[in-house]
């Protein structure tokens, strides 16, 4: 495939090896799995911040080898005493002056003095423990920053894989540095070149090996490479990708020769043919190009699971074999978290007699199904023991999801008579009840107090509602007192005329005469007692009524037997007199309860209560809500009478002052006649 700058890649001479690094060629050696021992014991003097050992370096002479291809060094008969935590670090350096840190091992303090042998492998599972307790290979640990002289300066090596492909001849060095009390490797120490590997558990992990050319030329130095694995050799679609992409950087090319660990896990357990799509970029960096053709896979990643699989598939039990009360632990056989079994009878499970199969997992599980790559979660629970259907981390006990608005969450049918599919809800606490909610044959709906053996509500086919009975003729049916609290009760109109009422509904209210209830509400207003003429309507606090009242009569309390403390209203005209008549318009929700009254005439409530507060009403805040205008009648009253003492009083005034008057005037003419004779004299 050409790429932009005009490069061409190509993979040749591929090879795939199962779990172990494999060479272009192995070359034949001399001897193979090969110890060389020293048997001298290596001595820690005691000290607090690390001091050499007795020989300091021991030393190994080997010879007759070869090339080394993989080697091994034992510490033999390392000692560890009861007495405390001790530690020592080894640097193992080659004839060529090549040095690996195998790292610090700390060992004690123990029950009782050990000795043991402590093995360095690179193929080992993991590095040694703190403390180590017992025979073991381990991986090198490297960290150790400096040995003290004679010991080569670092950096040093962390793995063995350092001394491959050169001579193994010459003297061997071990620098052993200890910390802390007195110790022994009493049995000296070993080297084993080209050996058994430590032994490796079978995993999907293989190498790929491969020789990489670019315009025809083998790459030397590094290069990017990534790998994706495919069931098909040329489609682009990725159903078709079964593995990766697996990027691989700055992967070592030497003459054009790579090796490299792949692992796609469960893929290669495809039984069908599959092919490796490679990618590469040299240098580093320089952007992936895509290598064509695809490269054919050969059968070495999936024979692991023909040889273990296959016959596992074919396992059968034969008539005279038992699993009953065994249980199968589905990790090492040490893990007691993970497994399945059947737990018989006489066997427990969480304090359970189940006598029956039980799948366990430390944080929970799963069981799901799986349609080519296409993986369901069908049921999962935790180990809390929340358990949940076609939903990942349940929030109940039972957490049930469907996938649409169609799907039902939980379906619960019967075909059995009486109460047929239900649900019962059972609370064993100080007080509780036992209660359901089922299905009847009969076509109903019932909650049912199992408790009292009696059914709570009812609703049958048609929608009818019981309460407190089974008797269903009307919409609701209810035995028993209904209480509204803290929200209106509606009645809406049927649709239909009856009587004079045309489509209203009506709210009967029956006094215990057939035919003649107590009572009737309707969209047409309210009527109590109306086919009898003793009939009244009592209200406890107060009526709110939008529009006019039209009544024969009204009646106000006012019996002289039911007061005290009665005196006139001597100031009624001079603060009647203070009041103002307003003309005024109503405000938003006002206007609604009034019928759609916008302007009107009144007091101002505020204003009267100065004058007269007997007259003005507050609500449950203190708030000033209104006034009752009756009440101003006897102010009024009052009023009239103390103007019309006052108008008698001003007549009387005016009699006396008119009588005055003609008296001044009798006197004005008896002087002006007077005065004329006079004046009739002097002519």
């Amino acid at each position: 495939m050409q790429a932009e700058g005009g490069d061409m890649y190509a993979v040749v001479r591929t090879l795939l090896a199962v779990g172990l690094a494999v060479g272009l060629a192995v070359l034949a050696e001399p001897s193979l799995g090969q110890t060389f021992t020293s048997n001298t014991p290596i001595t820690f003097a005691g000290s607090s911040g690390g001091a050499p050992a007795s020989a300091y370096p021991a030393g190994l002479v080997v010879s007759g080898v070869g090339t080394v291809q993989y080697m091994t060094i034992s510490l033999n008969g390392v000692q560890s005493t009861s007495g405390s935590l001790d530690a020592f670090a080894a640097l193992l350096v080659g004839p060529s002056g090549i040095k690996c840190d195998l790292g610090s091992i700390s060992t004690g303090p123990t029950n009782a003095p050990l000795s043991f042998t402590i093995t360095f492998a690179d193929d080992a599972s993991g590095t040694a423990p703190n403390p180590v307790v017992a025979s073991a290979a381990f991986k090198p640990g490297g960290n150790v920053p400096l040995y003290p002289p004679p010991a080569p300066a670092g950096p040093y090596s962390s793995a063995l894989s350092g001394f491959n492909s050169v001579s193994a001849s010459g003297t061997w060095s071990l620098y052993v540095l200890a910390n802390g009390n007195a110790r022994t490797i009493a049995s000296g120490w070993s080297l084993t070149f080209n050996g058994a590997r430590q032994p490796q558990p079978i995993g999907t992990a293989f190498t790929y090996q491969g020789r990489l050319e670019k315009n025809g030329a083998p790459v030397h130095g590094t290069a990017d490479l990534r790998f994706s694995l495919w069931n098909n050799p040329t489609s682009t679609n990725t159903s078709n990708r079964i593995g990766g992409p697996l990027t691989k950087s700055s992967v070592a090319v030497d003459n054009g020769v790579f090796t490299t660990s792949l692992d796609f896990g469960g893929a290669t357990d495809d039984a069908t043919g599959l092919w490796m799509d490679v990618e590469a970029a040299s240098p580093p960096g320089s952007g992936f190009v895509a290598i064509s053709p695809r490269q054919l896979v050969g059968a070495t990643p999936q024979a692991v699971r023909a040889k273990v699989a296959t016959a596992a598939e074919s396992f059968s039990i034969s008539s005279d074999s038992r699993l009953n009360d065994k249980t199968l632990y589905l990790r090492s056989g040490s893990d007691i978290n993970h497994g399945l079994g059947w737990f018989g009878s006489g066997k427990f499970f969480a304090g359970q007699a189940i006598d029956g199969p039980a799948i366990f997992g430390y944080s929970g599980g799963v069981l799901g199904s799986k349609n080519g790559q296409t993986e369901r979660n069908v049921l999962q629970w935790t180990s809390s023991g929340r358990v949940g259907i076609n939903v990942q981390s349940p929030d109940a006990r039972l957490h049930i999801e469907g996938d649409s608005t169609n799907d039902l969450g939980l379906l619960i049918a019967a075909s059995g008579a009486g109460w047929g599919s239900g649900l019962r809800l059972e609370n064993f606490g100080a007080g509780g009840r036992t209660y359901g909610m089922y299905s009847a044959s009969d076509g109903t709906w019932q909650f049912v107090d199992q408790t009292a053996t009696a059914t709570r509500m009812v609703i049958n086919s048609t929608g009818n509602v019981g309460i407190g009975t089974t008797s269903l003729p009307q919409k609701l049916n209810v035995n028993g007192t209904i209480r509204s609290t803290g929200a209106d009760f509606m009645l809406a109109g049927r649709g239909g005329g009856q009587g004079n009422n045309g489509g209203n509904a009506r709210a009967f209210v029956d006094a215990g005469w057939t035919g003649n209830p107590g009572g009737v509400v309707d969209g047409g207003g309210l009527y109590i007692n109306y086919a009898n003429d003793f009939g009244r309507v009592v209200v406890g606090s107060s009526l709110v009524v939008q529009g006019n009242i039209n009544a024969s009569g009204t009646i106000t309390p006012s019996s002289a037997r039911l007061k005290e403390h009665v005196a006139p209203i001597d100031d009624a005209l001079q603060k009647l007199l203070m009041l103002d008549g307003v003309r005024f318009d109503w405000k938003g929700d006002e206007i609604a309860r009034r019928g759609g009254r916008v302007h009107d005439l009144g007091f101002v409530a505020e204003d009267v209560e100065k004058l007269f507060p007997e007259v003005v009403f507050r609500d449950e805040t203190g708030s000033v809500v209104g006034m009752d205008y009756a009440r101003l009648t006897a102010v009024t009253v009052q009023a009239i009478k103390q103007q019309q003492a006052q108008r008698e009083a001003d007549r009387r005034e005016i009699g006396r002052l008119a009588g005055e008057s003609a008296a001044k005037q009798k006197e004005i003419d008896d002087l002006r006649a007077r005065l004329e004779r006079l004046e009739a004299s002097l002519k």
